[in-house]
């Protein structure tokens, strides 16, 4: 038995995304060393590089991959090998404007992001199966490859190009046939919508007829759900029979529906990302009636996230993308905690200047100390609230009200705006619960993260609020 093959059959695999074409490659052994020595059993490559396979229309890299493939086949680490497919390479928009999709009719999505693309358009189908056959039957014979993961996190967007809407129509004339049909089972006559000719149907742009908007999100799930199937069928094309096809699903996507879109895949893979450290707390924090985001709000909606890629095909399922500390600003929290790559690791080192690469609380305004010497940094400006509104108007005082002193109006106030502390502080042997200020739960997290480095000081500033 292979290690491709003892992979695939086992229970549980574990491991990350890795992308080795972000990193010097002189690093790649060590980084595959550190990966065995946490035992990692698989890795996810190549779904995010179309530039890279194919630079110029045409002209084909592909043997940029084979080191890291060899090198994780030698410790027995398997490999799933993503298509590129939804990010689109310069050149191709270039060349094909067309290709570009509406999130209005007659309204071009800019370019710069990913997942722009009409994927139904045939100038993209074209160059997307190209590339896919010439990556898929360069490496479908690799032994550390298990399977594949076709395109990435699919239905970003609701597109309303005029080739799509003309779909929707089509269908709409297919499912009912006579036009009075349609307005008979819609209820048209309501609101003066009452059909004389499918070419009288209006765009989804200005709708308001939930019938209309059902079948609308049909239609945009069921073309999301050909496009992964159309992409496996070209896979399997190459594929052994102990090699998967799956695709990574993030269930909060507009245009998918998951239980048909996993019909014609093998097996469930998702994305479970969630709210970093009080995020997890229990009991969970009340909340307003939000509905979910991409990322889970509390610990009983990570829970959910799980149900939900179970139920899709009512079967075990792949995770494969979640986060291990913060992706960003909006999943660490409280203390946003940003530290340097150190060379040869896969996650934060301990080397750098750590206080110059520390994101104060969104939710408090903090004065910044260096960490390893104990310098007095510049007071950072005010951030604004992270929802876009105004600037919190609670700030760090002074120097003379730092020093004691606060201004005629104000009292002092230790817990701004600090989140809710669960359990006790372990700094200086205080043990106390309730709420406690940004400066300290950043403090107490540097001296976690620091161990080697405990008698470096973080300055606690004094923080003042108005009177009510």
């Amino acid at each position: 038995m292979t290690p491709g093959q003892g992979i695939a059959s086992a229970r549980v695999l574990f491991g990350a995304a890795y992308y080795p074409e972000y990193h010097p490659a002189e690093l790649r052994k060590t980084d595959l060393d550190l990966m065995a020595e946490a035992r990692f059993s698989v890795i996810r490559v190549g779904e995010s590089v179309w530039s890279t396979w194919e630079p110029d229309d045409g002209h084909f890299d592909l043997d940029w991959l084979q080191p890291t493939l060899d090198g994780a086949h030698e410790r027995g680490i398997g490999v799933i090998l993503g298509t590129p497919t939804y990010a689109a390479p310069p050149w191709l928009v270039r060349l094909y404007p067309e290709i570009a999709g509406e999130s209005e009719s007659g309204r071009r999505m800019g370019w710069g992001a990913r997942q722009e693309m009409d994927f139904t358009h045939a100038a993209f189908r074209f160059h997307a199966e190209r590339v896919i056959r010439k990556v898929v039957a360069r490496y479908a014979d690799h032994p550390a490859v298990i399977g594949f993961q076709v395109d990435n996190e699919p239905g970003l967007h609701l597109l309303h190009n005029h080739g799509v809407f003309q779909r929707f129509v089509n269908r709409l004339r297919a499912q009912y046939g006579h036009i009075e049909k349609l307005n008979e089972e819609w209820g048209l006559v309501y609101w003066s919508h009452r059909l004389t000719d499918w070419a009288d149907l209006w765009t989804p742009d200005n709708n308001a007829q939930p019938q209309y908007e059902q079948a609308w999100r049909r239609f945009q799930a069921d073309q999301v759900g050909e496009f992964i199937g159309w992409q496996a069928d070209i896979v399997r094309e190459y594929t052994s029979p102990d090699q998967f096809v799956t695709t990574c699903i993030d269930y909060g996507r507009p245009a998918i529906a998951d239980d048909d879109l996993t019909r014609r895949l093998d097996i469930t893979a998702g994305n479970a990302y969630y709210v970093m450290q009080d995020g997890l707390s229990l009991p969970a924090r009340p909340r307003r009636g939000e509905g979910q985001t991409w990322a889970a709000q509390d610990i009983w909606e990570f829970y959910r996230t799980a149900d939900r890629m179970y139920s899709s095909r009512q079967e075990p399922f792949l995770v494969t993308e979640t986060n291990a500390q913060a992706v960003g600003p909006v999943l660490d929290q409280p203390a946003r905690l940003r530290r340097p790559m150190a060379p040869g690791r896969l996650g934060p080192g301990r080397q750098g200047r750590i206080d110059d690469r520390i994101l104060a609380l969104a939710d408090a305004d903090l004065r910044r100390r260096d960490v390893l010497g104990g310098r007095a940094a510049t007071q950072r400006p005010p951030r604004p609230h992270l929802s876009g509104g105004r600037p919190h108007r609670r700030r760090v005082g002074t120097r003379r009200e730092s020093r004691g002193q606060p201004r005629p109006g104000r009292r002092r106030c230790d817990a701004v705006l600090a989140p809710q502390q669960v359990g006790h502080d372990r700094t200086a042997g205080h043990q106390r619960t309730g709420r406690r200020s940004g400066s300290t739960l950043v403090r107490d997290h540097l001296r976690r993260l620091l161990p080697e480095r405990g008698s470096g000081s973080w300055a606690r500033s004094a923080r003042w609020c108005r009177s009510p």
